[in-house]
């Protein structure tokens, strides 16, 4: 993330999301926690630029897949998050 840590971060992060959503691409991670796509974009992930579906980096790549999985569950009623269990502490 470099010296600025998350406040430097995340308005980057937002902005490629809003760059894919200009170019009429919906971004794979647009419906997620504030939190689960910070953590994946801090921790290597990223979107591809011409799709808006994920790129998995760094050694993430398990936790990910469980976190996508979670997303998915949670959105259609499968999974029911809460304060104390969540799509990205389940997936952790």
């Amino acid at each position: 993330m470099g010296s600025g840590g998350y406040r430097s971060a995340i308005p980057k992060w937002q902005r490629m999301e809003a760059d894919l959503l200009a170019k009429g691409i919906h971004p794979f991670s647009l419906a997620w926690p504030k939190h689960s796509k910070n953590w994946f974009s801090a921790h290597g992930g990223s979107l591809d630029p011409q799709t808006g579906e994920p790129v998995i980096g760094g050694e993430i790549g398990t936790a990910a897949q469980r976190l996508f999985d979670n997303v998915d569950a949670s959105a259609s009623g499968a999974f029911v998050p809460n304060q104390e269990k969540d799509e990205l502490t389940y997936a952790l």
